[in-house]
């Protein structure tokens, strides 16, 4: 093609793959050959990142033959842009899916684990190794190297992001399709933050619009910090709207107040049930933007959509939510509050009775070392006897960070993690080839007594094994171990709260055919950072009304501590 359209194409490596093969980028304009590149607009299609999608480098290809095949009809454009192609982007990783069993090879040729060989634990998923926004989280890409969504070990540490790096930031173009073929999904750059309008939504004229702000929430950007206070309500819904769902104007509410917070912004989010839908996250479904159905009357049908709790975890600092958790269960009451941290230090005050929440600070689930965007404390506790996470009995326990399917959908346990095979079926059956299934899936609300009956192994030597099985689509808080023992004929013959070691258990790495994972079961004393108030550098989160602290002092001085702690 190049050879039969000598003035309109230039080919030209753009770097070199890790086996050392020319990653090729067709340059299609009037002149190719003869003017700088990137001296017109220039659009770039690109296709192939990750291996086992062939389709996608034969819609390149079919594109970049049908301008040429139409070069005249397309004179103009071709006179006045740059038209780029990148057929194939991850060349090694697309030889790769061509040699036997290998057909579904995603990642590159990365030998992550130096042994020579390309296998399971290998490769780097070249669309999640870009500097922007790498390991912005656990969720969107993953640290485990056998994970098809593994980052690698830092930004653009590939060649072929630097490839495709080098190639956007040389001719600074002015739109990219990158095309794929996982599913019918048409995704924006601005996808990393959820529900985020892109570009091509449609533009609010304030004009036409007889100068009417396009939100009431359009005052937010006047203050310096605002009060979110939701009172006693629960879930916003329209009229006709059933359970399961939500409103839109509350998922607008968010939105435009977390758009607040990406200008600069400071936020006071306060009340008796504060972001509840999406705190369950997942369990509630709004309609986004449909006009023959402004509201979701049905869940789970199109075109309503899940309401998540990215906003919570990422801009509010709450990674993990406990419903009524700052209520003493036994009288109704909730607990005093204390501050104990910052601006907050010395706070104190007593709520009259009404609904509580308790959170876990994401900087507890994701490093603040690690994770500095997304620094987290809870300065105001519950004055509580323990919490949430707190040993059963002690001051120590063990810690690590009921279907066939894993709760992110996919392959099941069977393919994931082969040793359950031993205990579970092909189709679900709770017996495999030399065990039973014992599972609990989901949040366990707190300590639950587990026991196994070792009847029928009597007279033989057991061994126990725990395991916390999750797959990286989806990552939990982790289990907690606490109080084992073992009972004979009603009699303890041997017991353990891990006060001064791991009583007789020890710690093994994954069973075979199963991932090398970052967290490992571990003893430890130091409980998850949780509390009735969150505050982050521009946000403080409480659990709780403040119309329900029982004094108009301790109102006042609530509010003032976090006004201190956004503005200084």
């Amino acid at each position: 093609m190049a050879n039969a359209n000598k003035d309109l194409v230039k080919i030209q490596s753009i770097g070199r793959t890790l086996k050392g093969q020319d990653i090729l980028a067709v340059k299609v304009t009037t002149l190719a050959r003869a003017l700088p590149d990137g001296v017109k607009p220039a659009t770039l299609f690109s296709a192939t990142q990750h291996a086992r999608e062939w389709i996608s480098t034969e819609v390149e290809m079919r594109l970049l033959k049908y301008v040429l095949a139409n070069r005249t009809a397309l004179k103009d454009l071709l006179d006045r842009t740059e038209l780029w192609f990148v057929p194939v982007a991850n060349p090694d990783g697309y030889d790769f899916t061509f040699t036997e069993g290998n057909r579904l090879w995603r990642k590159n040729l990365r030998d992550v684990n130096g042994d020579g060989k390309i296998t399971i634990g290998d490769g780097v998923d070249p669309n999640r190794n870009f500097p922007t926004n790498f390991h912005c989280d656990e969720e969107g890409s993953s640290s485990i190297p056998s994970s098809d969504t593994y980052r690698g070990a830092g930004p653009a540490s590939e060649p072929e992001t630097v490839a495709m790096d080098g190639l956007l930031r040389r001719i600074r173009f002015k739109g990219q399709v990158n095309y794929h073929s996982y599913g019918p999904l048409l995704l924006y750059p601005q996808g990393w933050q959820i529900a985020t309008k892109t570009a091509d939504d449609p533009i609010y004229d304030m004009d036409k619009m007889g100068r009417k702000a396009p939100h009431a929430l359009g005052v937010l950007s006047h203050y310096k910090a605002v009060v979110w206070e939701t009172g006693d309500d629960i879930i916003p819904r329209s009229t006709g709207q059933v359970p399961g769902t939500t409103s839109k104007g509350g998922v607008d509410t968010e939105l435009a107040v977390r758009d607040y917070l990406n200008e600069g912004g400071k936020l006071l989010h306060a009340g008796k049930y504060p972001s509840y839908a999406a705190n369950a996250n997942g369990q509630y479904y709004f309609q986004p933007d449909q006009p023959a159905q402004r509201e979701c009357a049905t869940p789970t049908d199109p075109p309503c959509i899940q309401v998540f709790n990215d906003f919570q975890q990422y801009w509010l600092g709450a990674y993990v939510f406990f419903d009524d958790a700052g209520t003493d269960q036994a009288t109704g009451r909730p607990y005093e509050l204390k501050g104990v941290g910052g601006r907050f230090d010395g706070f104190a005050g007593t709520l009259a009775p009404s609904h509580t929440n308790s959170y876990v600070a994401t900087s507890a689930i994701l490093p603040a070392r690690q994770f500095p965007r997304f620094a987290s404390s809870a300065p105001v506790k519950w004055a509580r006897p323990g919490g949430p996470f707190d040993p059963h009995t002690g001051s120590w326990d063990v810690y690590t960070g009921s279907s066939c399917a894993p709760p992110s959908g996919g392959a099941g346990w069977r393919t994931i993690h082969p040793f359950t095979q031993r205990y579970q079926g092909p189709a679900c059956e709770p017996t495999g080839t030399s065990g039973a299934w014992n599972a609990a899936s989901g949040n366990s609300a707190g300590w639950q007594q587990w026991k196994i009956d070792l009847t029928p192994y009597a007279g033989k030597q057991v061994e126990l094994s725990i395991s916390y099985v999750s797959d990286w689509g989806t990552q939990g808080a982790g289990v907690f171990l606490d109080d084992f023992a073992v009972t004979l004929d009603g009699a303890t013959a041997e017991q353990s709260s891990f006060e001064a070691d791991l009583g007789g258990w020890t710690v093994a790495g994954p069973p075979a055919g199963s991932s090398v994972s970052i967290n490992n079961w571990f003893r430890t004393d130091q409980v998850f950072e949780e509390g009735g108030g969150l505050a982050t550098k521009d946000t403080v989160y409480l659990g709780f009304g403040v119309e329900s602290l029982t004094s108009q002092a301790a109102r006042t001085d609530l509010v003032k501590r976090s006004m201190r702690h956004l503005l200084g």
